[in-house]
């Protein structure tokens, strides 16, 4: 049975006093786990819009997302999971953050491509239909990205 949001967060605090837990502005079903850091710590980036409001509220607070989660995953086991998981408890987390950056660089990675992709599907759309409206013709124009179509 999942836990309300406060009693999730006091369980979180029970092991670490600089954990919270907050709902997603962006998906109200999605809890994101947080951690306090100072503001002099590296782990803070600049405050930036375009990273989406929850990363912008965790950087101008001066939080470090620790994950996200559901509704209904906030229980016992999700608590000790994260316990166990935990890098500040653990003076040689090299292995542990390692591991996280390879993710985090896969996912980044992964965005950008999408991020090009779509940007050379409209360049080539924008391109063709320019033709088109200029009396050339373009053999085999299909819309990629849901644009206009002759």
């Amino acid at each position: 049975m999942a836990w309300s949001l406060r009693r999730f967060e006091q369980e979180l605090h029970r092991f670490d006093p600089l954990l919270r837990a907050r709902i997603s502005k962006t998906d109200g079903n999605t809890i994101i786990v947080e951690r306090k850091s100072n503001r002099e710590s590296k782990c803070i980036p600049k405050p930036l819009e375009r990273r989406g409001i929850d990363k912008w509220i965790c950087d101008t607070q001066g939080y470090i997302q620790v994950t996200k989660l559901y509704r209904w995953q906030m229980h016992h086991d999700t608590v000790l999971e994260i316990r166990a998981q935990d890098m500040w408890q653990y003076k040689s987390a090299g292995y542990f953050a390692d591991q996280l950056e390879a993710k985090e660089q896969i996912q980044e990675m992964i965005e950008k491509q999408r991020s090009s992709e779509l940007l050379q599907a409209m360049g080539e759309e924008a391109y063709d239909t320019a033709m088109i409206r200029q009396g050339d013709i373009v053999s085999g124009f299909r819309s990629k990205v849901g644009g206009w179509q002759p």
